[in-house]
């Protein structure tokens, strides 16, 4: 292909006589061949690179759906925690004041619904 070239660049006088012309066709039409074989070449690489890119995009925004996901999965147990804690607290209280009443009531005087029977 490349001796063809430089003897078209030089117009040499071999490419004059059938044989010559014959050999630029064959090299003409050997180098049209290579070309499309790289652009083939190149356009698969492509594809598969395109393919690729598409792939990477979905697994990051799989990554992206699971990380907020997980945001407000934890989100969640915290409200669910403090809840919790607001219910401990509020049994705790709960406890609290029914054990001061137990303990008042310990005291007769403050247990009894009215006033003494004579006797």
């Amino acid at each position: 292909m490349a001796e063809a070239r430089s003897l078209v660049e030089r117009n040499d006088v071999a490419l004059r006589d059938p044989d010559g012309q014959a050999f630029l066709q064959a090299s003409s039409e050997a180098e049209a061949k290579a070309h499309t074989y790289e652009l083939r070449k190149a356009r698969r690489r492509q594809r598969l690179l395109g393919g690729v890119a598409g792939g990477a995009i979905l697994f990051a925004i799989a990554a992206f759906v699971a990380a907020v996901m997980a945001f407000n999965a934890q989100q969640t147990a915290d409200l669910a925690r403090q809840e919790l804690l607001v219910q401990r607290n509020a049994a705790q209280a709960a406890q609290q004041q029914a054990e001061q009443q137990a303990n008042i009531c310990y005291i007769p005087s403050a247990c009894r619904a009215g006033p003494e029977p004579p006797g």
